[in-house]
């Protein structure tokens, strides 16, 4: 969502308010335009519902759930207003299916991602919209949108309706054949004219009408303003009202909330980037796992924790300390106790398994990181991180090395129109990993605490906030090495969970200015796929050159939440959400293991390929050392 084209559509519909020389509509709604929501068969509501603008409905005048509904306007129930409005949107919605289309699209067409100018477009079947709409005036503010379907309108959660240079929401018009269905969180424009019912789902934010002919018309937390359409009349009128032509017909109040409600559209835009708080805190986790594998893979390579391989006791392979090869014996005579087997028994020149040190039982690492994510249509959210990590490790049994980590990482997300959330955390973990023969089981738990810089684009301003959050992790993995003549191949499986929670916190700087809640949002993710490693010797060194494929699955949440409440309204809490990511991907890793004596150096670089509205990659450069 472009919030500073956001910013400029409301601002242009308030500034329609004050227009007195404005020209009719082109869809002449006569005594239904005062109406926000009208229906034939009754009106139902859920939830803490705001409609500005009058409600009726005929011939079915019940209306449900109007307990928790906060109405700028009147309630005319069924009485002789209502029905005279009844005529009047009969009239309207035969007047805008008469009207010949500009364009027609082929059946089932989606309107997400275009950008129209003003024209009839028609449709024989329906209208769906998933991601944005862009309406386009091109400075002609007379331009109107007549959107005509066969039968059904059908919008997305967290679709929107964007409109630019002049696209005025009280000129947009929606004939519907059947029934309309807003999705959750969605932000519609325009005035909707169904032949049977409407459907407006949970945190829908309409600027505009609902008009159900002959069926019923429900709504679920919603924000309705049709207040917002009215325009000036220079005639008289009973209003308060100095205008040089006479009195005004519409309200200071409904001019007030016509305001309030473009603030909280340019608001309720702006959330959906913040939901990359969560986001940011997976990927780093995904980079902290990345560091710790590498870790793990020198550890089973024997390149130092269980073991130093024969090179690095600068003894020639194959040979025991005493000169005399030890096949079939230990290092001082009589059996090997691994059964028999020489443990510098070798296969083309590497090692398969090694001679332990019991006096090398302690390793170091530190590993510089860099990621970056980019996540949303067009790029809704871009974030960098840097960090580094520190590890050390011991050799606590013949088969089991055990070790603590500790990090720092800082992130950069840029959100769109120069919002932006800036983070500085600190991590620490216990590590651990079982092997024997080539079956290794390996692991991860930690967690830490961030802090928070935050800027959004606001209503006429921008909003700041700082606080603080909380983060838990924990990693499980499962292989098996299998070698030969120096290559090692090595199926593996593996899981990680992450919850990434914040503090909540009021942010300053806007007209409407938010509460947001304390919350948190979870990631499961599973992961299956071979690794292919080669080493070779070449003196005293050891290269060890790497690749990965894996499989990814997240299972949790494909749409993260975000919770807050309007600082001026703090009874309602709405929830959006960030964008819908595919669940499936491919996670692609390539390394090169460069050992040498008592250190090792390491280049590694990952990406995660095929998830729609989500990329991101990383790479690490890190040093170990053993004693």
């Amino acid at each position: 969502m472009h919030l500073r084209r956001s910013i400029i559509s409301t601002l242009a519909v308030t500034a329609a308010l004050l227009r007195q020389e404005a020209a009719a509509q082109t869809v002449n709604l006569g005594s239904a335009e005062p109406f926000a929501v009208a229906a034939g068969s009754g009106i139902t509501n859920t939830g803490a519902t705001t409609i500005t603008g009058d409600v009726g409905s005929f011939p079915t005048t019940s209306q449900t759930g109007f307990g928790s509904v906060t109405l700028n306007g009147v309630n005319h129930g069924g009485n002789s207003i209502t029905q005279g409005a009844k005529i009047a949107m009969v009239n309207a919605y035969n007047d805008a299916a008469g009207r010949a289309a500009n364009v027609v699209y082929s059946p089932a067409f989606d309107l997400g991602g275009l950008t129209l100018t003003s024209g009839v477009y028609n449709n024989p079947t329906s209208f769906g919209l998933t991601g944005m709409l862009t309406l386009d005036a091109g400075g002609k503010p007379n331009s109107i949108w007549i959107f005509q379907t066969g039968s059904t309108l059908v919008t997305a959660s967290n679709s929107s309706i964007v409109l630019i240079n002049g696209a005025d929401g009280c000129r947009i018009f929606w004939k519907v054949g059947s029934s309309a269905t807003l999705g959750t969180n969605s932000v519609f424009v325009g005035t909707i004219l169904a032949s049977t019912s409407i459907t407006a789902n949970t945190g829908a934010t309409v600027n505009g009408r609902l008009l159900a002919l002959n069926g019923a018309v429900t709504m679920d937390t919603n924000t309705i303003a049709a207040a917002i359409c009215k325009e000036l009349d220079s005639g008289t009128g009973t209003d308060a009202g100095t205008g040089t032509g006479g009195t005004s017909k519409l309200k200071i109040e409904e001019m007030k909330a016509a305001l309030i409600l473009a603030g909280k559209l340019v608001d309720v835009n702006s959330l959906p980037g913040l939901t990359s708080i969560y986001t940011q805190g997976f990927a780093q986790f995904d980079t902290e796992v990345f560091s710790v594998q590498q870790r793990f893979a020198d550890l089973r390579q024997g390149a130092r924790g269980f073991a130093a391989p024969a090179a690095y006791n600068d003894l020639p392979i194959g040979k025991s300390p005493i000169g005399k090869s030890p096949i079939g014996k230990s290092p001082i005579g009589g059996k090997s106790p691994l059964g028999g087997k020489d443990p510098m028994a070798v296969d083309n020149g590497i090692a398969n398994e090694v001679q332990r040190a019991d006096d090398d039982r302690l390793g170091f690492f530190i590993t510089g990181t860099g990621d970056s994510i980019t996540a949303g249509e067009g790029d809704q959210y871009e974030g960098t991180a840097i960090g580094i990590n520190l590890g050390i490790d011991m050799r606590l049994s013949e088969h089991f090395v055990g070790g603590l980590t500790f990090g720092y990482s800082h992130s950069k997300g840029e959100l769109v129109d120069d919002g932006k959330v800036e983070a500085d955390g600190g991590k620490a973990a216990l590590y651990g990993m079982y092997h024997r023969g080539g079956f290794y089981t390996e692991g991860l738990i930690g967690g830490g605490a961030n802090h928070y810089d935050i800027e959004r684009s606001a209503f006429l301003g921008t909003a700041h906030g700082s606080t603080n959050g909380q983060q838990f992790d924990s990693y499980l993995g499962v292989g098996y090495d299998i070698h030969h003549e120096g290559w090692t191949l090595t199926p593996m499986a593996s899981l990680l969970y992450t919850v990434v929670g914040i503090d909540g916190y009021d942010d300053v700087g806007s007209l409407v200015p938010l509460t947001i809640e304390s919350q948190s949002a979870s990631s499961l993710r599973s992961r299956i796929g071979p690794r292919l490693a080669h080493s070779s010797q070449w003196g005293d060194t050891r290269i060890t050159p790497s690749v990965s494929v894996q499989w990814q699955h997240e299972f949790l949440d494909d749409e993260l939440p975000f919770d807050a409440r309007f600082a001026n309204d703090p009874s309602r809490l709405f929830t959006v959400h960030g964008p819908k990511v595919e669940r499936d991907s491919v996670l692609v890793t390539a390394a090169l293991h460069i050992a040498w004596k008592r250190y090792a150096g390491y280049l590694a670089y990952q990406a995660d390929f095929g998830r729609d509205n989500y990329q991101s990659q990383s790479a690490l450069i890190g040093l170990r050392a053993s004693w």
